[in-house]
Parts: C-alpha cells; sequence; structure tokens
C-alpha cells in the first residue's frame, strides 16, 4: 500500500497530498508535541486562526491521541514521517485488534487472520486511509470493546479489572475519534441488550458481575472525560448543530453493501478530499460471496449452539439500517421505518454522518466470519473423524484438510474484495514553497503570517506548510471546525463574510476573479490590522496568485519584497523595508487603474518575475 512512501519515495516529503484532508491531518499530528514541548493547552490552539479567535480542536477531528503517541517520531524526524507511520498503522492496529477479538471466538488461526485481515483492510478503512482520516482507520476500539463484553458476559477475569480497561479503551478512542466512539457504543449498547434477552438467565446468574464490569467502565470513563466532555459541549469556540451541511443524511444506499461502485478511478470529489489516485470500493461494500457465506452458515450456528452469533448479527442488522440514514432514495422524502430518522434531533447524535456506520457492519461481518470458518472447520473435523478409523495421524490429517478448507473459503470471500484495489497508493511529493523554508524558519516564534492562498477547508496547504516549520510561526486562517458568521453554528454551515470569503473565493477554482472592488480594498485593510498581520505572503500557488498580489499592494500601499519565488509584504514584523507607495500609485502604475485592471498592473508594474496563475 505504501510503497510509493517508504520504498520508492522518501517518509519525510512524500505524502498522500499537501491538500485537502492530508494537509491538515499532517499539522494535526504535529501539534500535540509542538503543545507539549511549549506548555500550550492542547485542546485549544491559536496556532491556527491567528487574530481570529483560535480554535477548540476537540470540535475538529484534531487525532489527539495518535498525535500523542507518535510524539517522538514527530520530534526527531518530522510530522509527515509521524503522519505516514499512523496511516501504515492503521489497517495492522485494527486487524491486530480484530485478531484479539476473534480469538474469542474460535482458536484456529486461519479463522482468526481471515477476520484480522477483512476488518483490517475493510474497504472502509482502506478508504479511510485514503483520505487521510486517522480517526477512521485507527479502528481498534470496536474489536477491543467487544472482547472485553464477551469477558464479562463468559469470562473469569476480574470484572473489575476488565471495567477498568474498558473505560480506559473509551478514553483512549475518545481521544482518537469522537465520532466512531459515539457510534460503536450506541450499537455496542444495542449487542449487549440482545445478549441480555437472548440469554436471560445466564446473564441473570452474572448480573452483579456485569453490573461492577460495566459500572467501573462508566465510571472510569467519565472521570477521566468529565473536563474533555466539558470542553466539547461548553468549552470555547464551541459549535452547535451540525458541523457539515446535510451530514446527518448522508446514509449508504440499500445495494452499497453488494455492488462495489466505480472502482479504479478517481472523481473530482475525492481530489478535493486529497487523494489523487483510483478508488477502491465503497466503504460499505462487502460483497456477495462473504454475505452467502454467512447466510449458508447460520444453520450451523444453531446446530453447533453458538448464540454468540445472533448479538453480533442483530448489532450488524442495526448498524446497516442505520448507515442508511435517514431519507428513502431517490425523493428523499423521510422514511420512517428507518432508525436515523428518529434520531435527527438528539443532541450529539445529529452531528454524526450515518453512513460511516459501516465500519460496525464491517466488524459484525468479519467476527461472523472467524465464527462462521470455525463452525464449518469443526464440522468437517468430526466428517473425517467419523468417516475413518480414528488414528493420531488421520487425526492431523483431519486438522490439516480443515485447515486447507478455512483458507480456500477465506480467499474465495476475500480475493474478490481485494482484486478491486488500486495499490501502491497514489502519493506526492510536491515540496513547500522555498520561503517556508528558508525565511519563514528565522521569523520571531508567534509571528503572524497570513498567506495566499489563504488557509480554509477549501485549501488548506498552508497548514502543510507551517507544520514543516515546525509551527514556529502561527497562521491566520485554518481548517479547523469553528463557529461562522452568528458565532453559533458551524462556519461550513454560516459560512463567514467579508475579507474570510474574498480569500477563499480567490485561492480555490480556475481563472482569475473579478477585479477587487474599493470596499473589498477597505476591508483587506482593516482586517490586517484587526487580525494584527505581521506578514503577508503571496505564494505562486493558487487560483489567482498575481490578483492577489495587486490586492494586497493596493490595500497596503506598499510593494512586496520578492524572497524565495514568494512576494512578501513586511507589516509589522522587523523583516526587509518594503517600499511604500504614495496613495493612488498602484492606480497609476503602467497607466492602468488598478480597480479595473490589477492584474495587469501586477504582473507589469509590481512584480515582473512572479509566477503567473494557476
Amino acid at each position: 500500500m505504501f510503497g510509493h512512501v517508504w520504498v520508492s519515495g522518501h517518509p519525510s516529503s512524500t505524502v498522500l497530498c499537501q491538500c485537502g484532508d492530508p494537509g491538515q491531518a499532517v499539522w494535526f499530528m504535529s501539534w500535540v508535541p509542538w503543545s507539549l514541548s511549549h506548555g500550550h493547552d492542547p485542546l485549544f490552539t491559536t496556532r491556527l486562526l491567528a487574530g481570529q479567535g483560535g480554535a477548540n480542536l476537540l470540535e475538529s477531528t484534531s487525532y489527539l491521541l495518535p498525535s500523542f503517541a507518535l510524539a517522538p517520531i514527530t520530534w526527531l524526524f518530522g510530522s509527515t514521517v509521524s503522519f505516514n507511520v499512523a496511516e501504515t498503522l492503521g489497517p495492522v492496529l485494527s486487524g491486530w485488534a480484530m485478531y484479539a477479538a476473534a480469538g474469542r471466538l474460535t482458536r484456529r488461526w486461519v479463522a482468526r487472520a481471515a477476520a484480522a485481515v477483512g476488518y483490517g483492510f475493510s474497504p472502509f478503512v482502506i478508504g479511510f486511509v485514503e483520505y487521510g482520516h486517522i480517526n477512521f482507520s485507527w479502528l481498534w476500539f470496536p474489536p477491543l470493546l467487544f472482547l472485553a463484553c464477551h469477558e464479562l458476559f463468559v469470562g473469569e477475569r476480574s470484572s473489575l479489572g476488565v471495567g477498568a480497561l474498558m473505560g480506559l479503551s473509551v478514553v483512549l478512542e475518545f481521544f482518537t475519534g469522537t465520532e466512531p466512539l459515539l457510534m460503536t457504543v450506541l450499537v455496542g449498547a444495542f449487542a449487549v441488550l440482545c445478549a441480555i434477552a437472548i440469554a436471560p438467565r445466564r446473564a441473570w446468574e452474572r448480573r452483579r458481575r456485569l453490573l461492577a464490569g460495566f459500572g467501573v467502565g462508566a465510571g472510569v470513563s467519565t472521570a477521566l472525560l468529565a473536563y474533555p466532555l466539558w470542553y466539547l459541549t461548553h468549552g470555547p469556540r464551541r459549535v452547535v448543530g451540525q458541523p457539515w451541511p446535510f451530514v446527518s443524511i448522508l446514509g449508504n444506499t440499500i445495494g452499497s453493501v453488494v455492488h462495489p461502485g466505480p472502482i479504479h478511478s478517481s472523481a473530482q470529489f475525492i481530489r478535493l478530499i486529497g487523494y489523487f489516485g483510483p478508488i477502491g470500493p465503497d466503504g460499505a461494500f462487502l460483497g456477495w460471496w462473504l454475505l452467502g457465506f454467512l447466510a449458508a452458515s447460520l444453520p450451523l450456528f444453531v446446530v453447533l449452539r453458538r448464540h454468540v452469533a445472533w448479538p453480533i448479527a442483530l448489532s450488524g442488522i442495526v448498524a446497516w439500517l442505520c448507515s442508511l440514514g435517514p431519507v428513502r432514495l431517490p425523493s428523499l422524502s423521510s422514511a420512517w421505518w428507518l432508525p436515523w430518522s428518529h434520531v435527527l434531533r438528539w443532541p450529539l447524535l445529529q452531528e454524526i454522518t450515518p453512513g460511516r456506520f459501516s465500519f460496525l457492519v464491517a466488524a459484525s461481518a468479519m467476527l461472523l466470519l472467524a465464527l462462521a470458518l470455525d463452525c464449518w472447520a469443526e464440522v468437517l473435523t468430526r466428517w473425517i473423524a467419523v468417516a475413518r478409523a480414528t488414528s493420531a495421524r488421520r487425526a492431523g490429517t483431519a486438522r490439516t484438510v480443515s485447515s486447507a478448507f478455512m483458507v480456500a473459503i477465506a480467499l474465495f470471500v476475500g480475493l474478490p474484495t481485494a482484486t478491486t484495489y488500486s495499490f501502491p497508493l497514489t502519493m506526492h511529493s510536491d515540496g513547500v514553497p522555498p520561503w517556508f523554508t528558508t525565511t519563514a524558519r528565522h521569523l520571531a516564534p508567534g509571528t503572524e503570517v497570513l498567506t495566499y492562498p489563504y488557509a480554509s477547508s477549501d485549501v488548506p496547504d498552508a497548514m502543510y506548510w507551517q507544520a514543516m516549520d515546525g509551527l514556529r510561526f502561527s497562521l491566520v486562517g485554518g481548517r479547523a471546525l469553528i463557529p461562522g458568521a452568528d458565532g453559533r453554528h458551524s462556519v461550513h454551515v454560516d459560512p463567514l463574510g467579508g475579507t474570510v470569503a474574498v480569500l477563499m473565493d480567490s485561492s480555490f477554482g480556475n481563472g482569475t476573479p473579478p477585479p477587487p472592488t474599493a470596499a473589498q480594498v477597505r476591508e483587506l485593510r482593516a482586517s490586517l490590522h484587526r487580525w494584527k498581520v505581521d506578514v503577508a505572503v503571496v505564494a505562486a500557488a493558487g487560483r489567482s496568485p498575481t490578483w492577489a498580489l495587486a490586492w494586497f499592494a493596493e490595500a497596503l500601499g506598499q510593494l512586496p519584497v520578492m524572497q524565495h519565488g514568494a512576494a512578501v509584504f513586511w507589516i509589522r514584523d522587523e523583516g526587509p523595508r518594503p517600499v511604500v507607495l504614495p496613495p493612488g500609485d498602484v492606480d497609476r502604475c503602467d497607466g492602468l487603474p488598478a480597480a479595473a485592471r490589477a492584474l495587469v498592473a501586477a504582473r507589469r508594474c509590481l512584480a515582473p518575475d512572479f509566477g503567473n496563475a494557476r
């Protein structure tokens, strides 16, 4: 998967993309090590959105635990290396957890390995690896939660110890991804209720053990998460409601579980997220082969009295129904029979993207796969033992035949999915604009830098550049979930206007924006003062850098200093002295009014060597 990083590339400069979600994720990997070494609150940052209020990082998918766990790698080799390590570890950690959980259902390593590979390299995990979403590729929590619950129901280990470890795992998952945590707890609670309903006598006999275990787990997680939960729900820069428009209705189609979708292709939407290579199957995909084998194994679960299969299967079905969202396609009318249509108004639940319940469907399917392989191997072993005169040699033969059968079935259900992937993953080694690898590294700590292209959800590249400089300077703008224009709802639901809107629009897309109006020039001048910007850097990137250069020059009344391929406006810092223009000089530059011909003026007069729009 990562051959272009570890074999043909270099882990410190090769990455999925500096843009989109991977660029943001590299910044998050650098944040916790920096905040710890500088004595800053890891839950809140002003290194992003400097002068604009900062960001509550629990609101965003900030990967605080992975960033903390890989801090030594970040300190030694940089955040790009730690991000690549985190990406490479995602399927491994997820698969390892499933291997451990499947050990509760079978002692046969082939069955456990099939479940581990099927889960760790599931379409869901691989799809989110491609996007750089560590919170949905480090999916070790669902299998370990199953392991703890199974131990409380049928094991003999101390219920207090199991409960404490369960509570600790909840805390660790909270700092990895709050959305998968909430989804797992919801489906896990349903599975526990199913287990109690299916085996009420066993549950009653173990009531004290269950109450003690779940009680300690809830107590440990509540005690350790009391302050973070308050910070998430009532802390500074808290966002109310949905983080993105329509996020609560983004469900899967009914057929996505058996149809892989447009594989081996690359859509424009995927490139906006940050992956430029051909994609694999839809994240909800399981395939007819796997589902058919599980359906054929249902009678064996009954005959062999594997009652544990039913809570797993029922919770998987509920997770699949939740993944469909709250509406019925194609009319988008509300479907009352879909579970998610009844929770849209509940606090926190409305922030969940229902299609992402698919990882719990995959977890249930892989646990059932391990159990089914074990059942078929047991039946086959019994049949061979009965058909032949039992001996030590023939018993060994029976085990060999049953193992070969399990391998054959695992390949049968897994290879059709494996062929839909396109490995190795596509990577980039674009490098960082030279100004950020030279001049920026000598700025006074905390210098506020405004970049063009503007750091936002559309173009977060500057976050990557800042991370490569070890967060030495503070970045105006950034990609994080913050309140919008009304100060309450998400900026993606209620966008900011003014200078931010112009910066975002002029940074993203193609073509040259319309000439800036006099009002936009005044607004930029006021914003630079309000944000206390020290340096404005126009890099030869984004939608139209020469347009931005003319706009900044008009607002500041000064020419930029050309440094290492960037046009730099030193506003407050002790940098090179800029050439200050008398009012109106930009208008007279080359005899062209800047209000109407800003782009031409910038190219011919302000900075003739500056790169053209890209």
